[in-house]
């Protein structure tokens, strides 16, 4: 065989490589996006056995604020709490707002339960809007 067909060869493999690559980043996106999310903001979320709607407890133990409804039961550090705030800003949340407040409206904006309780379909929805943001803005679209 040529030289010129091994390196042609070679050269359809590797494009088939990378062309393969790109399909399957692109067609993943979504769950890229979502994943990075969760793994940059460190959020350790568990599921919750209760079956009471109306359950909500807030409680602070050992610096971290522990927050339960019926969906699931977030445990959010110091500077979790630190880095939700500065996404509920980048939404629109005043220094006079409350964060009950901002979540509820936000909640009800969005067609989710207005408890004004921060859970993860409330974050889950906050971090794709703030990404959504970010990725316009970086584009130039905002």
């Amino acid at each position: 065989m040529k030289k010129e067909y091994y390196f042609f060869f070679i050269f359809v493999i590797a494009s088939a490589t990378l062309i393969g690559s790109t399909i399957a980043v692109i067609s993943n996106m979504g769950n890229i996006v979502n994943h990075q999310s969760a793994t940059l903001n460190d959020i350790e979320v568990k599921s919750d056995k209760s079956t009471d709607n109306t359950t909500t407890t807030n409680v602070n133990a050992n610096k971290d604020t522990v927050t339960e409804t019926n969906y699931e039961l977030m445990v959010v550090s110091d500077l979790e709490q630190q880095q939700i705030d500065a996404m509920l800003k980048q939404l629109g949340k005043t220094d006079a707002q409350d964060n009950s407040q901002f979540i509820s409206e936000f909640q009800q904006l969005n067609s989710l339960p207005a408890t004004g309780t921060l859970d993860s379909k409330t974050l889950h929805l906050i971090i794709t809007q703030v990404t959504l943001n970010q990725a316009s803005r970086a584009a130039g679209r905002i």
